[in-house]
Formats: structure tokens, C-alpha cells, sequence
């Protein structure tokens, strides 16, 4: 009789939820969010009693049972290499310096293979990526898990969006995503070496390197642009609008903010203002760090696509200049590079009259700025940014120091008016949500402006 009942209730949630997201949310929440955290919290406490994850979890594994891993990088595996290949060796490649916080979570390997109609051995060195826990609640990853179909970058790589585009990236080898247990294994074709090399985010990108940044990134805006974003082979992408790719986060955290009703109502505002301005397919994290960049600086491969979303068509421009070079540097050349973006955007085949205005250009780079910096602070107040993933003392400290002066700069004088005049808030709501003092305790990213 109660198996019955449940059953009933469970068919009529399952009905309601095909007609109704806020049904759809809550159910997804109640049911199965309790599920992942269960699975996701037996798969790190007994790894070896679970044959249902298909994938190593890291670079031990992968050297255990060499075997396994190579059987799904060939295409009866689920990856690329040509399949009925044999394996002839599988070693370790060194060690990422850059970003040495970053080795847990990642292994450079060098494969060697010879293909079923080949006499001859093919060389491949890898990069392979494991999803960082590092600094990841349990009910973080479980909500993630929840309303998390396709993780991005294994979308990413599995149809192939940087080709689509002509945008340069690593080619992808296999990806695998496992929802029950949130994990992730991507595997690529590691370029780094010779000519291209990385540039730490704490010493930024020169004049060359940061036009390559923001130029050579565009076609991909232009072919996922608003109508064209998510849809066919991005469609993995959860379609929103404005800000709703970080939308939920916010309200999830929003009692964290130090002021939470004046937050919320810039927040608020935040949202309607960017409900209506373009959106597109992006890299998100789009900082030096994240590039391989060649000798000469105008040549480049972008590479870690793990945070790809469909986000405001400014934003990969607002995080590359703001993040990526040194303060003096983006207060020079902006207008240069601004002009240098949508040159690019122009010639990537935008029609002009999609392209924003410049003067819109500004105010939607003032606001995402207002956003980086609303969002950062949140994010670590509840995790940490930077140093839980990875990357390094210098690295974070110099973010801060660029987000802090960038908001400073935007916001400075009568600014400070136009934005709020923009979002249709007193001018108290934007400077009492901005003006958390940074202290040495939280390294929180807002700064008295």
C-alpha cells in the first residue's frame, strides 16, 4: 500500500515537473540532491568498492592500470584514437610549474601507441584534468550534480565547439563525465613546449599577447551569439539570459553577504540590466594563465575550458583586461584593446547593426566589473578563490589588487552616478555593496570605493 502511494506521489511530481521549472527545481532538489550526496560521498570514502565509475579519478590510477585508460582514448572507447590501436607505453611527462597547486589535479603523460593499419608507433604527449574537489563542499558538488546534465568543458571538447568557431585550442582526445559520483576526466593533446609557453597571471600579458587574448577569441562569440548560443552542437549549455549562469549561486550564498538586503537589491538590478543585453558562448575564465602563448606573442591556444558558459558577450574581454595584465597597463590600453575587440567581432562576421554601441561598450564593462568583484567576494567568503584551486599566492594577490582598482576606476566620481542611473538604483545601494573592506583574514575581493 505505501509502495503504491509513493508511486503515485512520484508520478504526479514527475507530470507536474515537465509543466512547472519551479516544480521541476524543488523535486530535483528534495530527491535527488539527498542521492548524489549519498553516491558522490560512497565513491570518495570506498573508491575501490565502486565499478560503476568508469574513468580514473587520477594520475594513480591511470599508472596502475595503464590498460584501461588507454581503451577509453580509442573511438570503441569513447575517444578519438583510432580504434583496435595498442598500447606499447604510457609514462609520466613532468610536472605543471606555473601553477604547481594545480599537479593534484592534473597528470602530463607521454602515450606511445601504434595504430591497428600502422607499422609505425605514434608519439602523443597528454594533459589530462581530473575535477578539482579541492575546496568543493559535499552539498556544492551535489548540487551540482543535480541540475548539472553535461559538465561544460567535457561538452566542450565533445562537440568540438573551438573547431566549429576556428578558434585555437587543444585538441580533445576523450571526456567523460560521471553525474552520479561528480567527477570528470578530460584527456587532450598537451602543446605546450616549443614555441608556446604559459604567462602567469602575476606578471599579466604584454601589450601583443593581451590583443591576441581578446581578438583571436571572438569568432567564437560570433558564431554562438544570442540566438546561435546554445542551440545545436552547444546545446549541452543551459540556455539563459543576463546573469543566470551565476544567478542561483548568489541566492543560494545570499546569506553570506555582508549586507544582505542592500546586495540583494543591486543584485537584483544587476540582473534586469543584463537581461537584455547580448549573450553568447564564452571561455569565462579567459586570464593568461588559463593560454599557451607563442614566442612573438600574436599567436595562441586557449586552453582550459572547464568554466565555458553562455554569459554576456563582454564578459571574456572585462576578465582578460581586468585580470590579466597589470593595472597602469589596462588604464592605457583600453580604449586601444576595446577597439581592437570589436574590429574582431566585425571581422568574425557580426552584423553592425548587432554590435553594441561603444558608449554601451563602457557601461556593460563598468556593470560586469560590479559583477566580477559582487561574485568574487561572495565565492570567498564561502570557499576561497584561488589558493583551494590551485593557484598561486602571487596569482591571487594579484587579481585582487586588479579587481579592487578596476572597480575603483569605473566607479570613481560622477561614474559612479551613470551606474547607478543605469541600474536604476540610488547611488548608496551600488557604494554600500562595494564597500567591504578587503582584510587580510577573508582576502575578500571588494575593496572601499
Amino acid at each position: 500500500m505505501l509502495l503504491a502511494v509513493l508511486s503515485t506521489v512520484a508520478a504526479v511530481l514527475l507530470v507536474l515537473s515537465y509543466c512547472s521549472a519551479a516544480v521541476y527545481s524543488a523535486t530535483s532538489f528534495f530527491f535527488l540532491l539527498p542521492f548524489y550526496a549519498v553516491s558522490i560521498q560512497f565513491d570518495l570514502w570506498f573508491p575501490k568498492w565502486n565499478p560503476f565509475l568508469t574513468f580514473p579519478r587520477n594520475r594513480a590510477e591511470i599508472l596502475q592500470q595503464p590498460q584501461r585508460f588507454f581503451r577509453l582514448l580509442c573511438e570503441d572507447g569513447g575517444g578519438t584514437l583510432p580504434a583496435g590501436s595498442q598500447l606499447i607505453s604510457l609514462d609520466t611527462d613532468g610536472e605543471l610549474s606555473t601553477e604547481p597547486g594545480k599537479n593534484a589535479q592534473l597528470a602530463l603523460l607521454v602515450l606511445v601507441y601504434r595504430a591497428r593499419d600502422s607499422e609505425q608507433p605514434t608519439r602523443l604527449r597528454l594533459f589530462v584534468k581530473f575535477l578539482s574537489q579541492r575546496g568543493t563542499s559535499l552539498f556544492t558538488r551535489a548540487l551540482m550534480s543535480t541540475y548539472t546534465a553535461m559538465h561544460n568543458e567535457v561538452g566542450f571538447y565533445r562537440y568540438q565547439l573551438a573547431a566549429a568557431a576556428g578558434v585555437p585550442a587543444p585538441r580533445g582526445v576523450a571526456a567523460f563525465y560521471s553525474r552520479a559520483f561528480y567527477r570528470v576526466l578530460t584527456v587532450m593533446e598537451n602543446v605546450s613546449g616549443g614555441d608556446y609557453h604559459r604567462v602567469t597571471d602575476w606578471e599579466g600579458a604584454n601589450d601583443q599577447q593581451m590583443t591576441t587574448l581578446v581578438t583571436r577569441i571572438a569568432p567564437l562569440h560570433v558564431r554562438f551569439w544570442e540566438a546561435r548560443a546554445c542551440t545545436g552542437a552547444s546545446s549541452f549549455l543551459v540556455k539563459r539570459s543576463g546573469l543566470g549562469w551565476i544567478d542561483g549561486t548568489v541566492r543560494l550564498y545570499k546569506k553570506q553577504l555582508q549586507h544582505p538586503s542592500r546586495s540583494l537589491a543591486l543584485w537584483d538590478a544587476l540582473c534586469r540590466y543584463f537581461a537584455d543585453v547580448p549573450v553568447c558562448v564564452s571561455h569565462v575564465d579567459l586570464r593568461p594563465g588559463n593560454m599557451l602563448f607563442n614566442g612573438s606573442g600574436d599567436g595562441i591556444i586557449y586552453a582550459d575550458w572547464e568554466a565555458v558558459n553562455a554569459v554576456p558577450y563582454l564578459w571574456d574581454f572585462m576578465y582578460g583586461t581586468v585580470i590579466g595584465q597589470g593595472i597602469s597597463c589596462r588604464r592605457r590600453r583600453h580604449s586601444a584593446h576595446l577597439l581592437a575587440y570589436r574590429t574582431a567581432l566585425l571581422q568574425a562576421g557580426l552584423p553592425g547593426k548587432e554590435l553594441p554601441t561603444v558608449a554601451e561598450n563602457e557601461m556593460h564593462f563598468t556593470l560586469l566589473v560590479v559583477v566580477l568583484q559582487f561574485y568574487g567576494w561572495l565565492l570567498n567568503q564561502v570557499q576561497g578563490v584561488g589558493e583551494p584551486q590551485g593557484n598561486t599566492r602571487s596569482d591571487c594577490v594579484a587579481w585582487m589588487e586588479r579587481i579592487n582598482a578596476a572597480a575603483h576606476d569605473r566607479l570613481a566620481g560622477e561614474n559612479l552616478a551613470h551606474a547607478a542611473a543605469a541600474l536604476r538604483v540610488d547611488e548608496q545601494t551600488l557604494r554600500d555593496c562595494l564597500s567591504t573592506p578587503v582584510t587580510t583574514e577573508s582576502e575578500a575581493w571588494v575593496t572601499s570605493t
